[in-house]
């Protein structure tokens, strides 16, 4: 597995306490097992140092961390990150007890959502409550398959408008025309906007807020108060206030035009339902789930599709059948979704590409209330970590779990609920999940049956883990148009 990113300043502060040739510079002691004292009290898991436990080797390589500790330990695996305690889940049982019967004696974990707070505001994936769930019913309506369908055709069009400004040889970056091309069509299928250069400030702006977000991500990195006016910092503010402004207008430009009256895309339903008093949500409330249709609506999607070019180019013998059943489902003509059935190789390989490369690294929720989970007493103000990246890439779980193998789909039975959730589960499982699977297949059943890609001799994936699962340099590749 290629190197990974670690976090700057976490590394900085225990590089500076630490001193070399002890026990962490010994790969075979990479994760001794806590004391038998400890034990009783919590699950096996590795020890770390006084006071700062495994920040250290948690900031040089958290993908890497994480893999090797559900690997290397039981059910639950206990980590100590400063004073908090981390039980990270790798049995899918205990998962689904977390997520499905425990899902009221576990919340989000709010300190790290009130810097998510910050960009998608009070919207589906930041509330609790009441109010998520009258939210998630709001929400859920136009997300449904059968709603999805009606989106199949500006989802092939936009994608064959964007691969035919490609030129032939020309080098491009996959993951920014990606996300670029799954942002406007989250515009317009889900808030009802042609978008043009917006939708490029948008991805732009989303950088901004990813890069400090990612800056913010533990809590060691919250040190320093957020209204120290850092340079990232002053750059997200600066972000914030172009995005509001972009998408407050887009808001006010709806109501200008009715275009709400009846439209059936999210947004225009958000706008035309009224709560239990018989008022309707402020513009406030449409911004943060207008900004959050488009966050969950285009990058976890265009993750996804850039992953999947990504094996498809190491393996053409995957690609090649990819295109024989496309072009046996719509021989002269683009896709539609009445396609998809005909297209089960093309449903392994988006499978498979979640699997190995879930754009939703990691999942964490904060204990409210003590429960006994595995044997084990569980605290509140603990948090409860669960790692879809490791639990895809557990043999455990999965034969040959580092190889792209998407036949594994077509041949094996289906794999045991817990083991496979690139989207969640229980009651919080990602409301987008038919539309980011519809979306991905569509997209990149159209753009590879129009074009070959080839990756530059010596390009390798690193992968950086951020608010999603990023590729650190991009997604470099070459187009070579077929027809």
């Amino acid at each position: 597995m290629p190197s990974q990113v670690g976090h700057g300043s976490a590394r900085g502060i225990a590089k500076a306490l630490l001193s070399p040739g002890r026990w962490w510079s010994n790969p075979a002691a990479r994760f001794p097992r806590v004391t038998k004292a400890t034990a009783r009290l919590y699950p096996p898991g590795p020890s770390g140092l006084p006071a700062l436990g495994s920040i250290y080797r948690l900031a040089r390589d958290p993908l890497r961390f994480w893999l090797d500790a559900s690997r290397d330990y039981g059910p639950i695996t206990h980590v100590e990150l400063g004073f908090l305690h981390v039980y990270m889940l790798n049995d899918p049982e205990l998962i689904q007890e977390v997520l499905v019967s425990r899902h009221r004696e576990c919340i989000k974990d709010v300190a790290s959502l009130k810097e998510l707070v910050r960009l998608v505001g009070f919207g589906l994936v930041t509330l609790e409550g009441e109010g998520w769930h009258k939210r998630r019913k709001l929400s859920s309506p136009p997300l449904q398959p059968k709603r999805i369908a009606g989106y199949v055709d500006t989802m092939v069009k936009y994608t064959e408008r964007t691969v035919a400004r490609f030129g032939e040889g020309e080098q491009r970056d996959m993951h920014t025309d990606s996300r670029r091309l799954t942002m406007s069509i989250a515009a317009k299928t889900l808030l009802g906007f042609e978008m043009g250069y917006e939708a490029e400030r948008i991805g732009e702006i989303l950088d901004t807020a990813v890069d400090y977000y990612t800056s913010r991500l533990f809590p060691w990195q919250r040190i320093l108060p957020a209204a120290v006016p850092t340079r990232l910092q002053v750059r997200f503010e600066r972000a914030m206030r172009e995005l509001d402004e972009i998408i407050f207008g887009l808001i006010a430009r709806l109501r200008r035009e009715d275009g709400a009256a009846d439209a059936d895309h999210l947004l225009g339903q958000l706008m035309r339902a009224r709560d239990e008093e018989g008022k309707p949500l402020g513009d406030r409330q449409l911004r943060d789930e207008a900004i959050t249709m488009l966050v969950g609506g285009h990058e976890t999607t265009a993750l996804t599709i850039t992953y999947a070019v990504h094996e498809l180019a190491r393996h053409p013998e995957h690609a090649a059948r990819l295109r024989a059943e496309i072009e046996a489902a719509a021989a002269g003509r683009s896709l539609c979704a009445s396609d998809l059935p005909a297209l089960p190789f093309l449903d392994a390989v988006v499978r498979e590409t979640l699997r190995l490369y879930p754009p939703v690294h990691a999942l964490s929720r904060k204990v409210i209330q003590s429960f006994e989970l595995g044997g084990y007493n569980i605290r509140p103000g603990s948090i409860v970590l669960i790692t879809p990246f490791g639990m895809h890439r557990n043999p455990r779980w999965h034969d040959a779990p580092e190889r792209f193998w998407p036949e594994r789909w077509l041949t094996r039975p289906e794999p045991a609920r817990g083991t496979y959730i690139p989207f969640g589960d229980g009651p919080r499982v990602c409301v987008g999940g038919h539309f980011a699977m519809a979306q991905a297949k569509f997209v990149l059943a159209t753009f590879m049956r129009a074009v070959e890609v080839e990756l530059p001799v010596g390009f390798e994936l690193v992968l950086q883990p951020t608010v999603t699962l990023r590729p650190r340099d991009g997604m470099p590749v070459r187009i070579h148009h077929l027809h």
